[in-house]
């Protein structure tokens, strides 16, 4: 499910994210980005969709997904 404007999101390792908007890429528009904001010191992120809502997997095969939902 794609993020939308406002929602936060909780990151493995702890920190907690607003969603700012959902970009296209310029050399690849159909390539979604997400623009989303650290709650504690306001900086601006960039990740690809797929990479936001998708798994992240650790050298011994674990799985957790990168960043949760909350509210």
């Amino acid at each position: 499910m794609e993020p939308k404007p406002k929602e936060k999101y909780k990151h493995f390792k702890g920190g907690v994210y607003e969603i700012v908007c959902i970009a296209l890429d310029c050399e690849n528009p159909k390539k979604k980005l997400v623009v989303y904001k650290n709650i504690d010191d306001g900086k601006i992120w960039v990740r690809e969709l797929n990479d936001f809502i998708g798994e992240k997997v650790f050298d011994d095969e674990t799985k957790v997904r990168r960043f949760v939902k909350i509210e």
